[in-house]
């Protein structure tokens, strides 16, 4: 019961950096997943979150130690071309977008993996912990993180507040959408 009580009245300010990073984070996500389901899109988003590897390692590459700015850039670029190769190829092909959901997965994933073993096997003192920038590690969060990921989170709500009319209207009434546009 002492540990409950320690815990929740965030008395250690790690505790606190936690809750707050996770729960930042959370708002984000959840504004963005809830019109990716809406959207009957739920799925693109495990293709993107499998996406980011390549990113995340481009970005330790490019810095040479894990700051996450240069991961959290080269993950968001890197997941960011998972849907629009995901439209692209829908538009373009005849495959059902089942296949193209796993085949951008699946792709992104084996460049991540075999980019990852390339960094592991270079000899790069930093490489240890990379691991928890692609699995996470929220008791890892200092206080830099906060910022980068509240600034984060403050972008997604910015954009999907002031752009909402065209986001419900993407979701809800699609052809109604692009015939007034």
């Amino acid at each position: 019961m002492e540990d409950f009580l320690y815990f929740f009245t965030f008395q250690d300010p790690s505790i606190t950096w936690v809750v707050l990073g996770i729960t930042l984070l959370g708002i984000g996500s959840a504004y963005v997943g809830t019109f990716s389901f809406l959207d009957k899109k739920a799925l693109l988003g495990d293709a993107i979150s499998h996406a980011v590897l390549p990113g995340i390692c481009l970005g330790f590459v490019l810095a040479g130690e894990k700051d996450p700015r240069f991961i959290v850039t080269g993950a968001f670029l890197s997941g960011a071309l998972a849907p629009f190769l995901s439209s692209w190829l829908k538009q373009n092909t005849k495959l059902s977008e089942d296949s193209i959901i796993a085949s951008i997965l699946s792709v992104f994933f084996g460049i991540g993996i075999v980019a990852l073993t390339a960094i592991q096997k270079s000899g790069n003192p930093e490489v240890a912990g990379l691991n928890s920038f692609i699995f996470g590690n929220a008791i890892g969060i200092a206080e830099a993180d906060l910022f980068l990921y509240g600034g984060l989170s403050l972008v997604i709500l910015l954009v999907l507040s002031l752009f909402l009319k065209e986001f419900r209207l993407m979701v809800f009434d699609s052809g109604f959408g692009k015939g007034g546009a």
